[in-house]
């Protein structure tokens, strides 16, 4: 299942925009082979960050990489 993230930003003041990439698959077993390349994958995006704190849902079965720039 998703889970929320709550994260707040106290001593660090990053631009407005934080780049996400979400690796997942459709199973914690999922992997990519010659005649499934794309069962597992990473897709890119941004989220907006108001007053230094975010909310993000994390996908099922996923990694994700918050990339937060001055």
């Amino acid at each position: 299942r998703a889970i929320e993230a709550h994260i707040e930003l106290a001593s660090f003041a990053p631009l407005r925009t934080v780049r996400t990439y979400t690796l997942s698959g459709d199973s914690p077993l999922a992997f990519n082979d010659y005649g499934h390349p794309e069962e597992v994958s990473i897709v890119e995006g941004q989220i907006s960050l108001p007053r230094g704190q975010i909310s993000y849902t994390v996908p099922p079965h996923s990694a994700v990489t918050l990339e937060f720039r001055r």
